[in-house]
């Protein structure tokens, strides 16, 4: 389905990549792969240094490919929520993962989990969730303090 708001935030995405600098390139084949999520707007995730640290880390050993989901700016929330968010760099879909790694760090970014996993369309609800799901762990001050 075509749609004018999720194409201009592809075009939105590739921008950005274009001007980030020492981003990690790897192929996502035949790695065990990470969905890296930081619930909120790209340029709040990317002044994280805790986020950048753990993107790189986990980029840096042979056996894991790591991705980044960002929550989309509020002019493409609605419209784009009718089709799966797709991860940053390789376009793949949440459930095209292994595992989904959110840091959080601010308590106000408790809401936008619930709100990403809903753009994601991955269930939230125990009892609609497979074997075959990824596995969702979450990670931050937030989380660990309270």
């Amino acid at each position: 389905m075509f749609n004018i708001y999720s194409l201009n935030y592809e075009r939105l995405k590739r921008k950005r990549l274009s001007l980030e600098v020492n981003r990690i390139k790897r192929n996502p084949e035949s790695l065990i792969k990470i969905a890296l999520v930081y619930p909120n707007t790209y340029f709040v995730a990317m002044s994280n240094l805790g986020f950048q640290y753990l993107y790189s880390n986990l980029n840096r050993p042979n056996i894991f490919y790591c991705d980044r989901f960002f929550l989309p700016e509020q002019e493409f929330i609605e419209k784009f929520s009718k089709e799966p968010l797709k991860s940053f760099e390789s376009n793949l879909e949440a459930s095209n993962f292994d595992l989904i790694l959110f840091s959080i760090t601010f308590e106000n970014d408790y809401l936008n989990v619930l709100k990403m996993l809903n753009l994601m369309k991955i269930n939230i609800l125990k009892k609609n969730r497979t074997d075959y799901d990824p596995i969702l762990i979450a990670g931050g001050i937030p989380v660990t303090v309270n």
